[in-house]
């Protein structure tokens, strides 16, 4: 942009030096640029500059740097500075001619230690490298000359990743590769929930399970539900062999009837349109629904994907007690999919084929089977066996052992599955990237126990999805000579109530005082209006406590996490001495 003859920049810089007017000979330009490359030199995009702003015209300031040099340079936007304001600033375009710069603001904010610092260690000043001198303040770490460029090393290697993750890492002993980066960064995040992880794997596997042929989904399933289905196997051979009967005798009973009295002959086909009225359509008590308890295969199920499950089933000659059990859901979701997988047992062991039954029948069935492997009850009920083998049950047993049993489960399992993918080609597909990433974050809390007590306990209950993380920190010195205050912090996440953290702290082995930080208002007040229960409860194990609660500020949403992996409470001497996570449906 031209102005009277002269570019828009000389112009600006005019108007620092002289605000009176255009008089100021070329020869005043020429000096401020060749000031600007006296104190900036060959600066590059992305470096950081400290000064103080002694002249603003606009977005034209004129900044003193530390040695007492002045640069004249341009803002990037129009921002609200003041004169006599120290600041730090991102270089965003620097020609030689024009200077481009970026006031850096909160967590950006200037550190002049950590700028010196990295001046002294000769490591160039970026967001990147203050960020990583600022955590080393932060953890406590010795930023002298050799300190500094070993992280810088360290952080050099892993560009993409978060430089302040890099130096916690480090801190916490945690070995640094690509895949712990990647989780650290997920649980900071809090994005490290396996409950979660295990809903997504589980979607994956059913979303595969519809492109395998019945021997491989019959693996597939038995990975999760167990492959020992000799009773439901049993049942339907039987079953199937009660409809041979029964068609035998039809044909007997039909060939006489017409013999004596000229009655039409019984056909296949009228064998297996009396199948198909039979056991095919289900008509289902009304009041069933009602009276039937709430279990888990009716949470699973609606009624009409029941009914059709139950109708299936029933054309394989399952009994009609069972067939009753489903439609009212009163049956476990695991025997249910166990008909399945003995329904396709049948189905690749060419048993069904083999039946002294007429054609029309014996389609009938391969059509039944064939349904209840690919609908909507196949489905859900494979995805919960995926849920249940990797979860611990509310009332089970949780300790240490049975914890260390579930991870190993999880890793067999995973295993199993990723070697099914392999022989059908299907190593790449998106299942085996979601069970790498499982395995990468069970991997990763392994690395974290090597720190820290720390383990996630995936509990399955009945009702609404939660997530839950407690922190317990405390003063080790102070726990050792049993007179310290033991800390802790339960972050819950739950889909009604939204996100909680609740502060603990237990004073002289009986006192308690707990803090509530909520989401919102209304959840606040839902709160303080039942808190008493709690309140009596611990009362009655003989405690005594107090509570109040407060809403959450929006910089406190991760500092649950935060805590457990060391960027918080430093600076009070508390250190995470355990941590117990778990993921509910609560």
């Amino acid at each position: 942009m031209a102005f009277g003859g002269i570019d828009a920049y000389e112009q600006n810089i005019r108007s620092i030096d002289t605000p009176q007017a255009g008089t100021v000979p070329v020869k005043g330009v020429d000096s401020v640029k060749a000031a600007n490359a006296a104190a900036l030199g060959d600066t590059k995009e992305g470096q950081v500059v400290t000064g103080e702003i002694t002249a603003m015209n606009g977005r034209n300031v004129k900044l003193t740097l530390p040695d007492s040099q002045v640069v004249t340079a341009r803002l990037e936007a129009d921002i609200k500075l003041s004169v006599g304001q120290s600041l730090a600033f991102t270089v965003k375009s620097n020609t030689g001619d024009q200077i481009a710069l970026k006031p850096l603001f909160n967590s950006e904010a200037v550190n002049a230690t950590a700028i010196k610092a990295l001046g002294q260690a000769s490591i160039l000043v970026n967001s990147d490298t203050l960020l990583m001198a600022s955590a080393m303040m932060d953890e406590n770490l010795p930023i002298n000359k050799d300190s500094m460029q070993a992280m810088f090393r360290q952080v050099s290697r892993f560009p993409d990743a978060n430089a302040a993750d890099i130096v916690s890492m480090s801190k916490q002993g945690i070995p640094l590769t690509e895949e712990n980066i990647q989780q650290y960064s997920a649980y900071r995040n809090n994005e490290h929930q396996i409950m979660e992880l295990n809903k997504e794997l589980s979607q994956l596997v059913a979303d595969t399970a519809t492109e395998l042929p019945f021997d491989a989904k019959n693996e597939l399933v038995g990975i999760f539900n167990g492959s020992d289905i000799s009773p439901q196997l049993m049942e339907l051979t039987e079953g199937l062999s009660s409809l041979e009967q029964e068609y035998a005798a039809s044909l007997e009973e039909g060939e006489t009837e017409g013999a004596v009295e000229g009655k039409t002959t019984a056909t296949p086909e009228t064998v297996a349109s009396a199948l198909e009225t039979e056991v095919g359509v289900v008509i289902e008590d009304p009041a069933a629904e009602g009276s039937a308890e709430e279990t888990r295969l009716t949470r699973l199920l609606d009624s009409d994907t029941r009914n059709a499950l139950a109708g299936e089933l029933g054309k394989l000659g399952v009994s009609e007690d069972k067939l009753s059990s489903i439609r009212k859901g009163d049956m476990e979701p695991a025997q249910a999919l166990k008909y399945i997988q003995g329904a396709m047992e049948l189905e690749t062991s060419g048993q069904i084929d083999k039946m002294e039954l007429p054609d029309e029948m014996k389609k009938s069935i391969h059509e039944a089977v064939k349904n209840l492997a690919s609908g909507k009850a196949f489905n859900e009920l494979l995805k919960d066996s995926l849920i249940r083998d990797f979860s611990l049950k509310a009332d089970g047993d949780f300790s240490k052992e049975k914890v260390q049993q579930l991870y190993e489960r999880m890793v067999r399992d995973t295993g199993k599955v990723s070697q099914l993918l392999d022989q059908f080609g299907k190593g790449d597909s998106a299942l085996a990237k979601g069970i790498d990433n499982l395995n990468q974050n069970v991997n990763f809390m392994n690395q974290l126990n090597e720190t820290f007590t720390y383990m996630q306990i995936p509990i399955q209950m009945s009702g609404e999805n939660a997530h839950g993380d407690l922190y317990v920190m405390t003063n080790k010195k102070k726990l050792m000579e049993k007179d310290g205050d033991i800390t802790a912090l339960l972050h819950l996440e739950m889909e009604a109530l939204g996100t909680m953290d609740i502060h603990v702290t237990l004073k002289d082995s009986n006192s308690v005082k707990t803090h509530f930080m909520l989401e919102d208002d209304s959840t606040l007040d839902l709160i303080a209006e039942n808190i008493h229960i709690l309140n009596e409860r611990l009362e009655e194990r003989g405690y005594s406590m107090t509570s109040d609660v407060s809403v959450k500020e929006d910089d406190d949403k991760n500092k649950a996490i935060t805590a457990m992996l060391g960027r918080a409470g430093s600076s009070h001497g508390d250190k995470l001495i355990s941590r117990y996570s778990f993921d509910v449906k609560a």
